[in-house]
């Protein structure tokens, strides 16, 4: 693809700016990314406790939909929600696949 046409509805020509326009156009579409990041504090680090094997073995063990329900159900009922998708009113346990 050569040639396009811009925001305005210009003919743009050429691979350069074919390409352009359309990161132009992706960038207003999905905003553009952000190049600022915060430096880890290493002193943070070293000063926090690490898990054990254990530890990481038991976090990222299978849950069971028992789980989930309970989980879900255990989050305080304080914020509003017009989605009854979203928070159902029913307390049984999500049906198994």
């Amino acid at each position: 693809m050569y040639s396009i046409a811009n925001d305005r509805g210009d003919k743009v020509e050429g691979f350069t700016e074919v390409a352009q326009v359309m990161i132009d156009y992706y960038n207003k579409l999905l905003g553009e990314q952000r190049t600022s990041k915060i430096a880890i504090d290493q002193e943070v680090i070293q000063q926090g406790l690490e898990m054990t094997i254990e530890q990481q073995l038991k976090i990222s063990k299978p849950f069971t939909d028992l789980e989930i329900n309970e989980a879900m159900f255990s989050i305080p009922n304080t914020v509003q929600c017009n989605n009854p998708c979203a928070h159902p009113q029913s307390s049984e346990p999500w049906p198994s696949k």
